[in-house]
């Protein structure tokens, strides 16, 4: 399976600027270069590494400068290294037991400065400990693997250390801190670790309570990655994602605007509908009182 590094990435998010600049759709493009409208798509989004040849009909298509041309060339480069060195990233250990939308799941959370990750019955996975995260991995994955899954979730969560670190806001219904998982014991350590996450800078948590969660419409958990690869001129094209997860589809990303400002839009309603994180910390500690209560 094909794995995005960085590099080829930020080739894919040139490609799609030179594309725009030139007055192309993906559409009108495609017969062009010679290539399937999904497969430019794809190259602009990281998912398809590129050949010399289409490298080539794609300069050509966008009547690219020469320094346009250069600045490709070495993107390009720069992305067949990194595929050289792609096994080597920490979560493709897990590529014969995670599915694939999951490890892309993963190497967008790397990438991206800042996320967003809304969810209505479960906890977010960055800020779950250690037992929540057993717990909840063992009634979904079934055999040797579930190990493997939990040790991939705790991996994850040095995103929230890294220097620089992640940029986190977890928005959560109040049904996430009732939710019993594991007993009263391991939940009260939960509400105890989310409140010690909360302190850290870059870490946002709000609750939905129960009085508003109805008219919040949070239909589907979601997650948002904003600032994806390491382009820093303010001329680059933004780069965010988005992942949904449903009952039916499991995990669909995308990097179509038009989906992008939908879930910015439903995540600014859910911040009208939830407390702040002043407040939100306070509700968290009484439910740490309430399973200390019940242990």
């Amino acid at each position: 399976m094909t794995i995005t590094t960085e590099d080829q990435f930020n080739l894919g998010v040139e490609l799609r600027r030179l594309r725009t600049g030139a007055g192309h759709t993906v559409r009108s493009a495609a017969p062009l270069v010679g290539v399937s409208g999904a497969s430019i798509s794809r190259i602009e989004n990281g998912q398809r590494p590129c050949s010399d040849d289409e490298i080539e009909n794609l300069l050509a298509t966008y009547q690219a400068s020469a320094d346009q041309r250069a600045q490709v060339l070495r993107l390009l480069e720069a992305a067949k290294a990194g595929s050289a060195t792609a096994e080597g990233v920490w979560w493709m250990r897990f590529a014969d037991v995670l599915p694939a939308g999951y490890l892309e799941y993963i190497r967008l959370e790397n990438f991206a400065k800042r996320s967003t990750e809304a969810q209505t019955t479960v906890l977010p996975g960055l800020l779950q400990t250690e037992k929540y995260a057993r717990e909840i991995t063992n009634r979904t994955y079934v055999g040797p693997s579930a190990q493997e899954v939990i040790f991939a979730r705790l991996e994850r969560q040095k995103r929230l250390t890294d220097d620089p670190p992640l940029s986190f806001t977890g928005i959560i219904t109040e049904a996430c801190l009732r939710t019993e998982v594991g007993g009263p014991y391991l939940m009260r350590d939960q509400m105890k670790h989310l409140v010690e996450l909360a302190r850290r800078e870059n870490v946002e948590i709000i609750v939905i309570p129960f009085a508003s969660a109805a008219g919040a419409g949070l239909a589907s958990t979601f997650t948002l990655f904003e600032e994806v690869g390491r382009w820093q001129s303010d001329d680059q094209p933004t780069k965010t994602a988005l992942s949904e997860e449903g009952a039916i589809l499991m995990r669909a990303i995308t990097w179509d605007r038009t989906y992008v400002e939908r879930a910015r839009n439903v995540i600014n309603h859910l911040r009208q509908a939830g407390l702040d994180p002043d407040q939100s910390v306070e509700v968290i500690q009484q439910y740490e009182s309430f399973w200390g209560e019940r242990d």
